[in-house]
């Protein structure tokens, strides 16, 4: 027996109310000590811990020396404390984390103050040999963080591997309005992985809930009524209001809001597909691991194309903005192309200025731009990477063509589990929340 959406908008309801999750909300589900560990790994993500490492490398290696010495290794944070107090925030949680956290990470910071010369400089490589120790040891206890990065302190749920890498899948805290699901991550050693914020591909999940479960009679205030109205209205009803509009002159041909329509008919297909989904669940829970496993499968696809292109075109400097339009198009292609193409709309690519070919086609079809189907978009998903290619790299002078089956691969992986659940349901929360609307506001492409 399928579920129903009432029982769905009760299942749903405290999460779409909720605007954030921050590690707080996992007492009682996880121990102290794994919050306390959870607080290491953030102060390790902080932007300047590499450089905290640097200061530490730095110190007087014989005072460190007598402070490991002592049975009490908190010596060791008074004597780095006293050279560098910028780095207070990093060594009191570590000094606070578990011991099997702790020791490891300190034995660590005093190898990298062993290779320091006499000036304190470390031989090339020591910082990143340094940090890829920490980042394994963190994993070891059970959380997660990539130096430089904050948004990748987590709890660890599965350190495991899809289409031939690792994948790490962690449940990190929401971050602005911000929503980055994932993320393809080259290790010192010039191997890869790929890391999956489980919290932030829920949030990009409840995004479309909220659209697909409110009561478009008396719609939310957070949410914007018209793309509402147009999301949820039955397609043909849709179809006959705008075209009378333009029957009329109100709306003209060359006049279509390309962006808006395209918006609009990306989260008509992705209602379509919770629709199928709640078809499928005999309840809320199983519901939300399908829809979760259906996001999280398009972000792998996504990640194990950025993955394949630089195995195609090797060390040839593509402009980052390039190197995206790939990795969007090839998800569009062999996994969810409406997640795809309103994904790359809300991360700032202007689908108007990038794909002329794309917008006059959506132009010309007019009021049809604001329902396009799957196919529609595969079709034209494939057609411009061929272009794309062509242009800038792969399968061309003598260069390998970029193999398409690891990515078809990560768009059939199910990485989340039953077991996951009750963490990601302390996790969720609704994005729409953090904004006065929800409507599509365009930000500057993500900086090289």
């Amino acid at each position: 027996m399928s579920i129903t959406r009432r029982e769905l908008k009760e299942y749903f309801k405290p999460a779409l109310s909720r605007k954030s999750f921050r590690f707080s909300r996992l007492h009682g589900l996880v121990h102290g000590g794994t919050l306390q560990n959870l607080r290491a790994a953030k102060a390790f993500g902080r932007p300047d811990t590499s450089q905290l490492l640097g200061a530490f490398a730095r110190q007087d290696k014989s005072q460190i020396a007598r402070a490991y010495e002592r049975p009490d290794k908190s010596e060791i944070a008074n004597a780095y404390l006293r050279r560098r107090n910028g780095g207070k925030e990093l060594i009191r949680e570590l000094m606070n984390a578990e011991p099997h956290l702790q020791h490891p990470v300190m034995d660590v910071l005093r190898d990298l103050s062993k290779s320091a010369g006499p000036a304190g400089c470390t031989p090339n490589g020591a910082h990143a040999d340094a940090m890829e120790r920490v980042q394994r040891i963190l994993r070891e206890c059970g959380v997660h963080a990539v130096f430089g990065r904050p948004a990748s302190a987590g709890l660890m749920l599965h350190d495991t591997e899809a289409a031939g890498i690792p994948l790490r899948i962690y449940l990190g805290e929401s971050v602005g309005g911000n929503i980055n699901r994932g993320r393809l991550h080259e290790h010192a050693d010039g191997s890869w992985s790929v890391e999956l914020d489980l919290t932030q591909t829920a949030a990009r999940l409840m995004q479309v809930i909220d659209y697909w479960l409110a009561d478009t009679g008396n719609p939310p205030a957070h949410l914007d009524a018209r793309r509402l109205s147009f999301v949820r209205a039955p397609r043909d009803l849709l179809l006959g209001s705008l075209i009378s509009s333009m029957e009329r002159g109100s709306v003209k041909g060359d006049h279509v809001p390309v962006m808006y329509a395209l918006d609009v008919s990306c989260l008509r297909l992705a209602c379509g597909s919770l629709d199928e989904l709640a078809r499928a669940s005999d309840s809320p829970r199983h519901f939300l691991l399908n829809a979760l496993n259906m996001n999280a499968r398009s972000v792998m696809a996504h990640e194990i194309a950025h993955l394949q292109e630089c195995r195609a075109n090797g060390p040839v400097a593509l402009h980052p903005t390039i190197k995206e339009a790939f990795a969007y198009l090839f998800q569009a292609a062999y996994s969810d192309p409406a997640d795809a193409f309103r994904t790359m709309m809300l991360h700032g690519f202007d689908i108007t200025l990038m794909m002329p070919s794309f917008d006059a086609a959506l132009r010309a079809i007019g009021p049809h731009s604001f329902c396009l189907q799957e196919s529609y978009l595969r079709a034209w998903a494939r057609g411009m990477l061929d272009a794309l290619t062509k242009q800038f790299g792969a399968g061309a002078a003598g260069k390998p063509a970029i193999d398409a089956s690891p990515i078809i691969e990560a768009a059939s992986h199910a990485p989340i589990t039953e077991s996951d659940l009750p963490f990601v349901e302390r996790a969720l929360c609704n994005p729409h929340r953090r904004v006065d609307k929800t409507l599509l506001n365009l930000c500057p492409a993500e900086p090289a």
